[in-house]
């Protein structure tokens, strides 16, 4: 919500009686469920992942918003290479957990997102990920998306998922 002032035609800030109204409605935030770590197989997808300068920022490190850029990179790499999703089908990540481990830096030899299935449902399905170096097997960030669609994994939709099962 953005208070507006439509005679001048830009945002204002709240007024301390509009703050305080606000604050009577304010309820506990409800915690998220945590999601279960999960140790990628040997046999996970890969997919290679080349840092661009416009990644870094001004520490010299590639910017912590990035990181969840490479996740869905890779997350877009195994649906179409295993399931092969219609284009009118209609997919959506309602969470994605990250937890930063190491900076990443910028340099010519792509790193790696290793991606696997965690659990597959009736229309939905986890993935856990992890960004490391491929040479050094340095682990950077680990991450855990899920996905739901609004209709129902077909058959051999689950099928292929499985192939990536942890």
């Amino acid at each position: 919500m953005v208070p507006f002032d439509l005679a001048s035609n830009r945002l204002r800030r709240l007024t301390t009686p509009e703050r305080e109204l606000l604050g009577l409605a304010l309820a506990p935030a409800e915690p998220l469920r945590p999601l279960p770590k999960v140790a990628l197989p040997s046999d996970n997808h890969r997919y290679p992942l080349t840092v661009r300068w416009s990644d870094v920022d001004s520490y010299g490190h590639v910017n912590n918003v990035k990181y969840y850029d490479y996740i869905q990179e890779a997350r877009i790499s195994l649906v179409n290479d295993t399931v092969g999703w219609e284009p009118e089908a209609v997919w959506m990540v309602v969470r994605q957990d990250l937890e930063y481990l190491k900076p990443i830096d910028f340099r010519t030899e792509p790193y790696e997102v290793g991606t696997a299935v965690a659990a597959i449902g009736n229309r939905s399905f986890t993935l856990a990920a992890e960004i490391r170096d491929p040479a050094s097997e340095t682990l950077f960030a680990t991450a855990r998306t899920i996905v739901v669609g609004v209709s129902s994994l077909r058959a051999d939709q689950r099928l292929a998922l499985q192939k990536w099962a942890v």
